[in-house]
């Protein structure tokens, strides 16, 4: 039997690859159709209620309470600041609207929202508490000031505000009471259902691990609410309604499931607490409500108007079911291209071990015809040298500019002076694996969902040198939008958020939400509210930092991650900042971020400053490996994410080592054949055949698929 050709081994192992790819392409695809049906089958069920809930509650409709029955309720409570309120609409009516202690008043909590379904109604009020239901709702704090007075030695002034007021109704005012201020609640920054009249947010659906909406869910409660259509728009100076504001606040991404045991096999992607239909409850990460439940007297009212959505109901009804079909089509379909992708996948194992055994053929023949003495080494050196191999040639001569690695003399200064013995941070890979567990998948999703997979999943190298020679010429610094000019081994490089967004394969985002506005929010309990375990410690105002020890597991290894691979800092992170917890308060509330933009920032600042850590070495390495092959000799072999030693970087030890996954030798980017990923290091280019190129080639681009 005749040894197969090299054109022969080249041309199978392209054809596998492409049907590898086409296989792989078709799987992705009929994912994302079948998340996007799931998507749409929510968002009807979130618009038109009837359809997502006939089974959950089979009540009579009747006995949803009225708006006057929640007040006739809130009166009952005759000591509180709500029933003081409600009192003094009984015999003023709108007028009491109009008076200066309650102009400001936009109402009480359990009167400004809506629910269709008394069950849903009673686990609402449930969750937030009678305190919270009777919550007054100001618009500004003006108004907040106008409900108490004190006097000059900081005692509550009995004869004014509502301590007053509560005397000429005959109510006596005494305990605390609640009032919620809109101008000073952090909103809702993300993107709302579309052509829905009611405003409601299009936030991202909870996934399993597996990529699948968890069974069971069914919305969130912020959806939930009802709005009256004076309340949507324009209740804070900003232009915000109450749903991005009020309810945003008090129920955040609460999610509705129908059991209690959908619920819980759901907990990976739970992050802000979740209700079922049969009273399960979990306020937070790791707070679950057990016993039974408890019944609130004051609950939120009927919508005052009979909608019309029932009339609609048949026909949405026919699209769930339409779109439940296409569903398991596409998991027919599915489950089609695995098995082809699984037999192509057998068919390339087989043909690589053909390929490495041609390969080793090929190594020993090369070896055995090899006589000749080794050349001196001037003679050896490749024509084509690349710029670090005549900077080692050059580094013998006396005092003058290295214009290979420098653009200035400055640089040159600057490189000596403040960058040589600068501390590297390199991004590290997370095991993907270890993010699957239930307690850690919230922090894969939180990346997904932001298309930031590249600073977790991918394993990152450093080429030491070139990072610090990178940040030394950095010039033609702009701030808006962010970017700079720098000079890398003879190759001028303009580093903008484009650029970035290619290398890194990260999406733009021309509108983020971050850096917030107002530069006092959020605080530091706002904050902590997503970090610390509830009723955990807290971050105390004297305290420039918060200790990682104060949060949460999941919450310690994000923080972790992000000031490592996001916006790095110096050494191993024990701590964390008032400003890097805002971006990390961000990324979990699902603010809008461009992160390459912030990248842009960090290097600036990382380039003015003298101390801190040069971060981004693995990014940085990346965007330079685009313009020319960097030697091996160039790359840090050192384990640690810190590097801190100067020029002097560990020789690479992997002349004749296989590449454990792929079973053959890594290939340097080739940029013709790489859209901004490749696959690690170089080996030694120069000595190697144009076949063993080809084949890695093809090696690599199947990996980046």
């Amino acid at each position: 039997m005749s040894q197969p050709s090299k054109q022969k081994l080249q041309d199978d192992l392209r054809m596998l690859v492409m049907k590898i790819k086409e296989h792989e392409k078709n799987i992705k695809s009929l994912k994302t159709q079948h998340n996007k049906l799931d998507d749409s089958i929510l968002d009807l069920q979130v618009k038109y209620p009837t359809s997502s809930t006939p089974e959950i509650e089979h009540e009579n409709n009747s006995q949803l309470q009225t708006e006057e029955q929640t007040i006739e309720q809130i009166l009952q409570h005759e000591e509180s600041a709500a029933g003081i309120l409600c009192q003094l609409k009984t015999p003023f009516g709108t007028q009491a609207s109009h008076l200066p202690l309650t102009k400001d008043v936009l109402g009480i909590v359990a009167t400004l929202g809506k629910v269709d379904d008394d069950n849903l109604s009673r686990l609402f009020a449930e969750y937030l508490g009678v305190e919270t239901m009777l919550a007054i709702v100001c618009k500004t704090y003006e108004g907040v000031k106008a409900l108490e007075a004190y006097d000059n030695e900081g005692c509550i002034n009995k004869s004014s505000g509502l301590h007053g007021l509560g005397g000429c109704v005959g109510r006596a005012l005494d305990g605390r009471f609640l009032v919620i201020c809109l101008e000073n609640i952090i909103p809702y920054a993300g993107e709302f259902v579309a052509d829905d009249p009611l405003r409601r947010f299009d936030l991202i659906k909870p996934r399993l691990p597996n990529g699948e909406c968890p069974p069971g869910f069914l919305g969130f409660a912020v959806n939930m609410i009802n709005v009256d259509n004076t309340n949507l728009f324009c209740l804070t100076a900003s232009g915000y309604g109450l749903r991005e504001t009020l309810f945003y606040k008090l129920f955040s991404r609460l999610q509705v499931y129908r059991t209690r045991a959908e619920m819980l096999h759901a907990l990976p992607c739970i992050s802000d607490g979740a209700l079922s239909l049969d009273g399960g409850m979990i306020r937070s990460t790791g707070a679950f409500f057990l016993g039974n439940r408890e019944d609130v007297d004051v609950k939120f009212p009927k919508p005052s108007v009979t909608s019309t959505l029932c009339e609609n109901y048949i026909e949405v009804e026919r699209q769930v079911k339409e779109m439940k079909g296409k569903k398991e089509k596409m998991l027919e379909d599915m489950k089609r291209e695995e098995a082809l992708l699984h037999a192509a996948k057998f068919d390339f194992d087989k043909k690589k071990q053909e390929c490495l055994k041609f390969l080793a053929e090929s190594s020993s023949n090369a070896t055995q015809n090899c006589s000749a003495p080794t050349p001196p080494k001037e003679l050896s050196m490749n024509k084509t040298s690349t710029p670090s191999s005549r900077n080692m040639a050059e580094s013998t001569k006396k005092r003058s500019l290295d214009t290979i690695r420098f653009g200035s003399e400055a640089a040159d200064l600057a490189y000596h002076e403040r960058f040589q013995s600068r501390t590297l941070v390199i991004e590290g890979k997370i095991s993907e694996f270890e993010l699957e567990e239930p307690q850690f998948a919230f922090i894969l999703h939180i990346f997904e969902s932001r298309g930031w997979e590249s600073l977790v999943l991918r394993e990152y190298y450093a080429y030491p040198k070139i990072v610090r020679e990178f940040y030394a010429n950095i010039h033609k610094i702009k701030m808006d939008p962010p970017s700079f000019e720098t000079y890398v081994r003879g190759a001028k490089i303009v580093v903008n958020a484009k650029l970035l967004s290619k290398v890194a394969q990260i999406p733009l985002v021309p509108e983020p939400g971050y850096p917030f506005g107002n530069p006092e929010l959020p605080s530091k309990d706002t904050m902590m509210t997503k970090f610390a375990p509830v009723d955990g410690p807290s971050w105390y105002e004297h305290e420039n930092s918060v200790p990682l020890a104060r949060f949460t597991p999941t919450m310690h290894l994000l923080a972790r991650i992000i000031l490592q691979n996001v916006w790095p800092i110096d050494d191993q992170p024990t701590e964390v900042g008032v400003e890097r917890a805002k971006f990390m308060f961000a990324m979990v509330d699902e603010v809008p971020i461009d992160f390459c933009t912030h990248a842009i920032v960090a290097m600036i600042e990382a380039f003015h400053d003298k101390t801190t850590s040069l971060p981004y070495a693995g990014l940085i390495s990346r965007i330079v490996s685009r313009s020319f092959i960097i030697p091996d000799f160039e790359r840090c072999q050192c384990s640690s994410s810190f590097v801190k030693d100067t020029d002097t970087v560990q020789e690479s030890h992997a002349e004749v080592s296989l590449e454990p996954k792929w079973g053959l030798p890594q290939a340097h980017e080739d940029p013709a054949l790489s859209s901004g990923d490749d696959t690690g290091g170089a080996s030694s280019s120069v000595s190697m055949s144009d076949f063993t190129k080809e084949v890695k080639a093809l090696m690599a681009t199947w990996k980046k698929g």
